[in-house]
């Protein structure tokens, strides 16, 4: 089997270690894997294990191909070849990140392979129609294809969507750290990551409200901010020099895809509830990280009691109630990580999502076209 993993820019960024744990558990069941990504990350991912291609991220509305084409060139320019001179060069394309969804189904109906689409938010269940009808008009016969979700919060939402592909639950695995995290040191400070969009300043901004309203009252605290939160939203960076706060604060580039930093804090915050699915997250839980977030319907683990504290409401008083007894209480924030742990290391191993996925391609080599309606594409 030859699997093509497919991301686009921010999924391939921020989610690289989600795709080497993904290609590490195929390689060891025999599957021939190749990760395409846009040509301006090809440099900055030498992590990976298997044969890396690029495509190009920025291409003329004129040239509407040229991305399908040069992800052709480079497969066939593959040494050893993926297949040989009469074969089709990939088995399946698997797509993460919907920007990547439309150069998924050009590939495909250029090689004949069957598709797989990651659907790791409310975003993405938007465009599942728009690609099946894509699907549908493919020549010189229709694309097959299935869809994965990451958890089972949104294997539920694309149930109702009465889409025609099959829909897989393929939940996202981690390594959890083997060594427990050594008790904190009384006398130092408490490291916060702070991670944000940078789409909803007014959320980032009560968060820091909150943590302000903590350190007046003694607490120590380090809060790393995500770089987007202020990149583009100026507000963020004035509200908490107003607040005083610019001693206790750093501003962190790419954090989530450099995450390094956030696995050696003491705590996560999350301060939108995106209805997105990240592994930043699930990292977190397994290296013992405490959690504070929203109640989100499409994060499973902010449904289960006892893993992350979570603000009632998204003000001033719900972040401070959620915050304060996670940051002043060592007892409640070990109870809280030590479930968490646990939580990943039972339900999400790495080996378990790899296994879902390799059911999900093999069910598409005994799947008969599907006999879809004569409908415009979109």
């Amino acid at each position: 089997m030859r699997i093509l993993l497919l991301a686009d820019r921010s999924f391939a960024s921020r989610e690289r270690r989600l795709l080497h744990r993904v290609e590490v558990g195929l390689i060891d069941d025999g599957v021939r894997v190749v990760r395409a990504i846009p040509d301006t990350l090809l440099y900055t991912q030498t992590d990976s294990i298997t044969p890396l291609i690029a495509y190009p991220e920025k291409v003329s509305p004129l040239l509407p191909r040229l991305r399908t084409s040069q992800l052709l060139r480079a497969l066939s320019e593959l040494d050893p070849p993926l297949a040989g001179p009469d074969e089709q060069p990939i088995d399946i394309i698997h797509a993460w990140g919907d920007r990547a969804w439309d150069l998924a189904v050009d590939t495909a109906e250029a090689t004949n392979a069957s598709l797989a689409f990651e659907v790791w938010s409310a975003g993405c269940i938007h465009h599942t129609h728009r690609i099946e009808r894509r699907a549908e008009a493919a020549t010189p016969t229709p694309l097959q294809g299935v869809w994965i979700a990451p958890n089972r919060a949104i294997a539920r939402a694309l149930e109702t969507e009465d889409l025609r592909w099959p829909i897989h639950t393929a939940p996202w695995g981690i390594h959890a750290d083997p060594r427990p995290r050594p008790p904190h040191p009384a006398d130092q400070p408490l490291a916060v990551s702070l991670l944000a969009s940078g789409r909803n300043a007014h959320a980032t901004q009560t968060v820091l409200t909150a943590l302000n309203t903590i350190i007046r009252e003694g607490v120590e605290l380090l809060i790393f901010l995500d770089a987007a939160a202020v990149d583009h939203r100026h507000s963020v960076w004035k509200h908490a020099a107003r607040l005083e706060l610019l001693p206790h604060l750093s501003v962190i580039a790419d954090m989530e895809s450099r995450r390094d930093l956030i696995l050696r804090t003491d705590l996560l915050i999350l301060p939108e509830a995106r209805a997105e699915v990240r592994s930043i997250l699930l990292d977190a839980m397994g290296a013992s990280v405490a959690i504070a977030c929203l109640t989100d319907p499409f994060v499973e683990a902010t449904a289960l009691p006892g893993i992350a504290s979570l603000a009632g409401e998204p003000t001033v008083a719900g972040w401070t109630n959620a915050l304060r007894p996670l940051l002043t209480d060592p007892d409640l924030r070990s109870q809280q990580v030590r479930a968490a742990r646990e939580a990943v290391e039972s339900s999400r191993p790495v080996h378990r999502q790899v296994e879902q996925l390799l059911k999900a391609y093999r069910s598409l080599a005994d799947q008969p076209p599907l006999a879809f309606p004569n409908a415009p594409a979109s």
